[in-house]
């Protein structure tokens, strides 16, 4: 009340491009194994690792009669039609997931089976080989079985789409005698690589969840230094039609929810400020929220610095969805803030 009317103004970025991208793909409710070779956004492989928990109960002395492994698809990117064929190894060592990133390449072990599947099927079933049941027999009964095992590796050796499977209705089933023993997934990671580099698109910025490109954003608010913020979002715009255009049967999904976070330098950790979900009403990415508004607050009086902002898919999803987002003058990004001056 004791100033002068709020003013709305629009500033545009002094940086919209190409940035790397670590994401975090350890520890995440889904696993990605596969390759891909997009028309649009080049070839990407993803490597997954499995691991599982469980101890076989002392009182069930049956015998082994089959072990399946059960993977419970609910993702796909790629070629719908192309069956997917994928090399099962057994993994040797422990290994952490928690915070491991999507370069993480883990050291296998000896080739268990080979199993082919259509990627829109919604069960995989891998029954393994005798020989190896019959050599991992004292492990897999083994009370001490989640320090004695250490999981699976997928890698992809035919097929042409990028497949998640979810860990609460994965698991290492063993047939007996008596009574059915289940061991559940306990730890995911999926390495992630990409093989060929996303085509530049005119006046189009890239950005692809998993292996990058990531984007990069900045404004200058030098202008407006010492001002009173009372509020500010900011808005991308995407292109939808430009994304979703595929080849027959070939699926790419929409990075639907984007996250905005503030890197200091080029290092970790960055902070998270606003989360924005796709408007199918604008086609824009409205991020909004106290975090944001304080944040350029800080800056305006002097009081924070940062290296730039940074578009992020949220970690718990683990894909490798895509957006297009504008970068041409008539739908640049924008930040807004409301003023008072």
């Amino acid at each position: 009340e004791e100033g002068n009317e709020p003013v709305v103004t629009s500033v545009p970025p002094t940086v919209f491009d190409a940035g790397t991208l670590r994401d975090i793909t350890g520890a995440v409710p889904r696993l990605l194994a596969g390759q891909v070779v997009d028309p649009l956004l080049g070839a990407i492989v993803s490597t997954g690792y499995i691991d599982f928990d469980g101890a076989f109960p002392d009182d069930n002395t049956a015998d082994l009669t089959d072990v399946q492994l059960e993977l419970s698809a609910d993702y796909v990117y790629g070629d719908t039609t192309e069956a997917v064929t994928i090399d099962l190894f057994e993994l040797t060592e422990d290994w952490p997931a928690i915070g491991r990133r999507a370069d993480t390449v883990l050291t296998i072990g000896a080739l268990v089976t080979t199993v082919t599947f259509a990627p829109t099927d919604t069960l995989v079933t891998v029954l393994l080989p005798e020989a190896w049941v019959d050599g991992k027999t004292e492990t897999l009964r083994s009370a001490d079985f989640a320090t004695l095992f250490h999981g699976f590796a997928l890698q992809a050796t035919g097929g042409n789409a990028v497949v998640g499977f979810r860990a609460e209705q994965s698991r290492l089933h063993l047939g007996t005698t008596g009574d059915a023993v289940s061991y559940t997934a306990a730890r995911l990671l999926s390495g992630i690589a990409r093989q060929s580099e996303a085509p530049a698109q005119d006046s189009l910025v890239t950005f692809q969840d998993g292996t990058g490109p990531g984007v990069r954003i900045n404004f200058d608010l030098s202008a407006y230094a010492d001002t009173p913020i009372n509020g500010a979002f900011v808005r991308i715009f995407a292109d939808t039609v430009a994304t979703l255009q595929a080849p027959e049967h070939f699926v790419r999904p929409l990075a639907r929810n984007l996250q905005l976070v503030v890197v200091t330098d080029s290092d970790e950790p960055v902070v998270l400020i606003a989360q924005a979900t796709l408007s199918t009403d604008t086609g824009a990415y409205r991020f909004i929220g106290d975090g944001l508004r304080a944040l350029f607050q800080r800056v305006l009086f002097g009081t924070e610095t940062f290296g730039y902002l940074e578009l992020r898919a949220p970690y718990l999803d683990n894909s490798i969805d895509a957006i297009l987002l504008h970068a041409s003058q008539q739908r640049a990004p924008e930040a807004v803030l409301i003023l008072s001056p």
